[in-house]
């Protein structure tokens, strides 16, 4: 007797069965994998910290070494506040100039609270809104600079390029542009804080003693010379005004006398 073929509603209705059993199993399969990717993505972020990420990006224009004029704009995103749970954002645009090691920049930016005046004295900057304190290192001077500052963070500076002024050289290399580009988290700040806790050791032992001797020797003295040399100036006749001097002292000019024979 031949084997009785199942009839295709009766395999159509296993065929249901069976996929509607597997989709039952995997259904709960998909839902622990998205589970376990959210977690991994929260985990992640947790550990990484990206609330606590800042950033400031510049484009600048520098004429000059030693003694320049600088300009540049950029703009700043905050790390989220503690309080608020939001990250600021401004635009900004600087200019500073500098004379033998020392300068001023001032910037004017959205926000006021970035607005401000920054002092630099060689590769020291204090002052800023937007970065804080801050410590320049060279590594190719007017090329390529790294930079750490109080606010815990690191930034670079990149001015390769040459400002299409029409000078030759060597005189266009004292017209450059570029970028700068500075990362606040608190990983970075384990880098910064230590350098400039080594700059600030620095100065209190050997910087400070050092202007301290220079103005006691020589500063000091060369004050009081020249406040002396002023009062000596101030008790000239010579040197004051005309006005200045008691009527007893000033010049009587008196019209020349006409000879009467003549």
């Amino acid at each position: 007797m031949a084997p009785r073929r199942p009839s295709w509603l009766r395999v159509l209705l296993v065929a249901l069965l069976l996929g509607s059993a597997a989709t039952a199993s995997a259904l709960p399969l998909n839902l622990r994998l998205k589970q376990a990717v959210k977690n991994t993505g929260q985990k992640l972020k947790a550990k990484l910290r990206l609330d606590k990420l800042g950033i400031v990006v510049t484009t600048e224009a520098q004429i000059g070494y030693g003694t320049s004029i600088m300009g540049d704009a950029g703009f700043i995103i905050t790390p989220k506040d503690e309080e608020t749970h939001k990250r600021k954002v401004a635009a900004f645009t600087s200019l500073e100039v500098e004379a033998f090691g020392r300068g001023v920049r001032g910037t004017l930016a959205t926000d006021k609270e970035f607005s401000g005046l920054e002092q630099k004295y060689w590769m020291v900057r204090t002052g800023s809104a937007i970065y804080g304190d801050r410590i320049t290192l060279p590594v190719i001077p007017e090329v390529i600079s790294i930079y750490a500052a109080r606010s815990g963070g690191i930034g670079m500076r990149f001015t390769p390029f040459l400002l299409p002024l029409g000078l030759s050289f060597p005189t266009n290399q004292l017209a450059r542009w570029g970028f700068t580009v500075y990362i606040q988290h608190p990983w970075l700040a384990k880098v910064a804080n230590p350098t400039l806790a080594f700059y600030d050791y620095l100065n209190r032992k050997i910087a400070k003693p050092v202007r301290q001797a220079w103005n006691r020797n020589v500063g000091d003295p060369m004050t009081r010379a020249w406040k002396r040399f002023r009062g000596k100036l101030s008790n000239d006749p010579v040197a004051k005004p005309e006005s200045a001097l008691p009527e007893s002292e000033r010049l009587v000019l008196r019209e020349p006398e006409l000879d009467e024979r003549t």
